[in-house]
């Protein structure tokens, strides 16, 4: 089992947390969908997955994932494994005390919100503390928007000024969305339901769409420092009619108006024959804001249909 993916062996059978289990651990450990289970990866490579009970004061409390640099993981691995159990709703992390921790812990502080660190026989303890929450749909749904938009229009900032004079104020901004996007992915990734009008929605759904979004802001940034010269007109028009389709889209899913929103989506094909015929070194980063504002604005129909 490769090993970027066993930290998200949390409760099996539900798709917002469990990757499958081979059917072999299930019947050794006799586990079944919706089981919680307690992952350690051990220094020696051999990892142990043990069973928790639903019912006990542990399992409420915390779950502990646990690793070790003799695995030889890159940074850049770790930081992954710490986002994901962040995001699937992990309150502890466990790392041996040596250099790479160390590398880590002043990194792990600045990007995620409510996290301690601490040492603890031996080991670094990265305690993040977050309390059960019932979500309310429309509160995270006005959340995503918020920070989308403030985002977008700094993005757009940057494309009309001479292309690289403001992608540092872009920067900090972004680390600033992206720990409002993990707090919202953790909430729902801890979260058993969300509320809506007409009954409950599944948190994956949601969790799904904050996804796209965290890559959309990726995108973006990476974008804005890669604008070695100004924007040409048809760049721009493809730039701001994304921007029109996403948020009166994003605004009508909000008012319930899904006939406006479908007859809006359909009406971004000249956007996708300008990005087409475009030989330039930004085509690629245009393309994929389509293909990211497309993907969103599906997704946020779905929810919008589905509240």
């Amino acid at each position: 089992m490769p090993l970027y993916e066993t930290r998200k062996v949390l409760r099996v059978g539900e798709r917002s947390y469990a990757i499958s289990i081979p059917k072999e651990w299930a019947k050794r450990l006799n586990i079944k969908p919706g089981d919680l289970l307690e992952l350690v990866l051990h220094d020696n490579g051999i990892i142990e997955v043990k069973p928790i009970d639903a019912d006990s004061e542990h399992s409420t409390k915390y779950r502990i994932l646990t690793f070790d640099d003799k695995l030889d993981l890159s940074l850049n691995s770790v930081k992954g494994i710490i986002e994901a159990a962040y995001c699937t709703g992990v309150n502890k992390i466990r790392l041996k005390n040596n250099r790479l921790s160390k590398t880590l812990v002043k990194d792990i502080i600045s990007i995620y919100p409510g996290v301690i660190t601490n040492l603890n026989n031996g080991f670094v303890m990265i305690n993040i503390a977050l309390s059960e929450e019932l979500l309310d749909w429309k509160e995270v749904y006005h959340d995503i928007l918020v920070l989308l938009r403030e985002y977008y229009d700094l993005f757009e900032t940057v494309i009309e000024a001479d292309g690289t004079s403001k992608a540092n104020d872009m920067e900090k901004l972004y680390y600033d969305i992206n720990k409002n996007i993990l707090l919202l992915m953790r909430l729902c990734g801890k979260s058993i339901y969300i509320k809506k009008k007409n009954g409950r929605i599944n948190p994956y759904s949601i969790f799904e769409t904050i996804k796209i979004i965290k890559l959309l802001v990726s995108v973006m940034l990476d974008f804005s420092k890669n604008i070695t010269e100004p924007l040409n007109e048809n760049q721009l028009y493809v730039v701001k009619r994304l921007d029109k389709v996403l948020f009166d889209s994003l605004s009508l899913i909000e008012n319930e108006n899904i006939e406006k929103i479908i007859k809006l989506h359909e009406s971004i094909n000249d956007v996708r024959k300008l990005i087409e015929d475009d030989n330039t070194k930004y085509r690629g980063y245009l393309y994929s804001l389509y293909i990211l504002v497309e993907d969103l604005v599906s997704t946020m129909l779905k929810l919008g249909l589905s509240s």
